[in-house]
């Protein structure tokens, strides 16, 4: 008897407490949003990163594993992830973790669509092969044309091209007087070239070039090859140059780059250092880059060659490492970081590594096939730690053929800039060799280094990386300082649907911005504005912290951002280049701009599980959702899609 009434008692009470706790939760969970005012260092960079002072860059050339990016781990875990990301600068994309803070969709990577034909092979009558192992490819936005500056042969000389579309070059004479379109006459065996179209810059100074000679030049002049400096030149129109100086000490195949986003120029420096690969010692000759920065562009080309006394040394950079796997079909060789160019796109700086993969020189010699680099895409958000998610032979973001006879069987090759974007598209230009071509006098010959054609890889706009499926995707900690009303998404729902909500930086539902106020976007647009029932004015967000919590069915979601203007210009940085009229005049017929679309005909009675809003969750769950807040990714998968349809030239 004793021993029931205490079981019933005990029964009571934990009924009591659980009633008790539904009520607190459903207190909680029904709490109204509160949206706090945010102020950031005045140290961040444009995104709230602040680099702490006493930060230590220096990275080993033995280390194996992955460097950790910083800005990818919170104080706590020793890096310095802000606390609160400023979206001011341009469109947001999911390249990496930075702004997810909790979701159960997929993660997928994309490889470039590549064209059948090249742009173009031979352009003069110096050379029977064109390739950008260096030079520069620009979208001149004052004077509305492209403008391609590129090596006439393989390690020869600088050529100029422009054109008004980007597809049809034409290779206009230069003032030397021969008629062709060579630069600088009298410059030539060039390993090492860089072309920058720099806006801010007096008019005189308004093409800043780096040309960088062959090892081998230099020994016949009696140098060091390994620490030969290159040469700076600046110009008025980018065909007549002036010699402005020299850098420090390099190897060849080194670039530079400004970077928009952090105010910065950056040489990228061919280095050799003895690495370490899976335990493996390597040569002293493996290739990896150093970095050397500054407020201008001969401040950044001023640099010690690793004086042990000087504190003006390059910063060791970037190197392969364990999780770059060997391609078994070149060989045994560990992959070595070749080069790697960069520019600013929208929010994040963009990287694009050339990965080598063999054969060694000694070996293409005697076959005549090029050696294999592929490009990769890597993403920065402070311009120095990049975050290489898909890595491989195959897998790059711009794949070889090695197919005997193609024009990009190997040795592919990035540019300075180099990045167009065009309306819904990102062109990315690059060349590739053969290995088949002409000789001097005409003859066919087979050899590792002819056979060089120019072309461009696309991408949808911001379609580097998408988050895909049914489920939802919950922000960090956002805020915005600039003036804004809308938000924009580059998503495809054509299949499905994607709504958001707002809300606080606790997790709370802004009041007539949940998911179910939203309608949902059933599109696939590269830039469509959502609304919720009818309101899309977000400007109390200003100076506020909050999240965003975006619900999809069937979709793919690729960026997203806040906007003053009503046709979505996103403020960002525009790579090499805007060459499109969607930004400038939008069109909304077009998709530019566009409202979101709704064609469950306004039928939004159905299964609410499904659809996933926050305000169907559980009392309990409400309560748990901020604790939640700083937890790992909810099973989130990574994916590569690839496309093994080659594109043809438009025309």
């Amino acid at each position: 008897m004793k021993k029931g009434w205490i079981l019933k008692s005990v029964f009571c009470l934990a009924l009591i407490a659980a009633m008790m706790l539904s009520m607190v939760g459903t207190a909680l969970a029904a709490a109204p949003a509160e949206l706090q005012t945010v102020t950031l260092d005045e140290d961040a960079l444009y995104n709230g990163i602040v680099v702490p002072d006493n930060w230590n860059y220096i990275i080993s050339p033995m280390q194996q594993t992955p460097v950790e990016v910083p800005y990818l781990k919170t104080k706590g875990q020793g890096g310095y992830a802000p606390d609160v990301i400023n979206i001011d600068t341009g469109r947001q994309l999911f390249v990496d973790d930075f702004l997810i803070d909790s979701t159960n969709l997929t993660q997928s990577y994309y490889q470039a669509e590549i064209m059948e034909t090249p742009l173009f092979t031979e352009s003069n009558k110096y050379s029977n092969t064109a390739v950008l192992t260096g030079g520069g490819v620009w979208y001149d936005m004052d004077e509305k044309i492209y403008k391609m500056w590129y090596q006439a042969g393989f390690c020869n000389q600088m050529a100029y091209a422009t054109s008004t579309d980007g597809i049809n070059w034409t290779f206009p004479p230069t003032r030397g007087g021969d008629g062709s379109n060579i630069v600088l006459k009298n410059v030539n065996r060039i390993a090492g070239s860089c072309v920058w179209l720099d806006y801010e810059a007096p008019a005189e100074e308004r093409y800043k070039m780096m040309v960088r000679r062959q090892n081998s030049y230099f020994t016949e002049q009696g140098q060091d090859g390994d620490s030969a400096p290159a040469q700076l030149y600046v110009s008025a129109d980018g065909t007549r140059w002036t010699l402005a100086g020299e850098t420090g000490g390099m190897q060849d195949r080194s670039t530079f780059f400004y970077n928009e986003l952090t105010d910065k120029w950056v040489f990228s420096i061919r280095s050799n250092f003895q690495t370490k690969w899976h335990d493996q010692i390597l040569s002293k000759w493996t290739r990896s880059r150093t970095y050397h920065e500054g407020d201008t562009w001969l401040e950044a080309a001023t640099w010690d060659f690793y004086d042990s006394k000087s504190n003006n040394n390059p910063l060791f950079w970037q190197k392969a490492d364990n999780n770059d796997p060997i391609d078994t079909t070149q060989g045994s060789n560990p992959p070595e970081i070749y080069n790697i160019d960069c520019i600013a796109y929208e929010s994040v700086t963009l990287g694009l590594f050339q990965m080598w993969y063999g054969p060694n020189n000694n070996v293409i010699e005697q076959t005549g096939w090029p050696k294999i680099t592929e490009i990769q895409a890597g993403f920065s958000r402070d311009g120095f730690y990049f975050e290489r998610p898909v890595r491989g032979a195959g897998n790059a973001l711009i794949p070889a053929s090695r197919t005997q006879g193609d024009w990009d069987y190997g040795y592919l090759s990035t540019t300075a800039g180099g990045v167009i974007v065009l309306d819904d598209e990102i062109r990315i230009y690059y060349s590739g060799m053969s290995g088949q071509g002409l000789n001097s006098v005409g003859d066919k010959v087979q050899n590792a280094h002819v056979g060089g054609s120019i072309a461009y890889a696309s991408l949808r706009r911001d379609g580097f990386a998408s988050m895909d499926g049914t489920g939802e995707l919950t922000t960090k900690k956002l805020t915005v300082t600039k003036d804004v009303k809308y938000l924009f998404v580059n998503a495809n729902a054509s299949a499905g649907s994607l709504k958001a909500e707002i809300l606080d930086m606790n997790g709370n539902v802004v009041d007539g911005y949940s998911a179910d106020d939203c309608v949902a976007f059933t599109g696939n647009s590269c830039c469509s504005k959502l609304t919720w029932n009818g309101a899309d004015d977000l400007s109390f967000l200003q100076g506020k912290g909050f999240r965003i919590r975006f619900v999809q069915e069937n979709a793919e979601l690729f960026s997203f951002w806040l906007s003053a203007d009503p046709n979505g210009a996103s403020g960002g940085a525009m790579a090499a280049g805007y060459a499109g009229e969607k930004d400038l005049n939008p069109d909304l017929s077009q998709n530019n701009g566009q409202t979101n679309q709704n064609n469950n005909n306004g039928n939004d009675s159905g299964n609410e599980e499904k659809k996933g809003c926050a305000s169907t969750v559980s009392a309990t769950a409400a309560v748990l959702m901020p604790v939640l807040a700083g937890a790992s990714m909810i099973g989130r998968k990574k994916t590569v899609k690839a496309f093994s349809k080659r594109k043809e030239r438009q025309q």
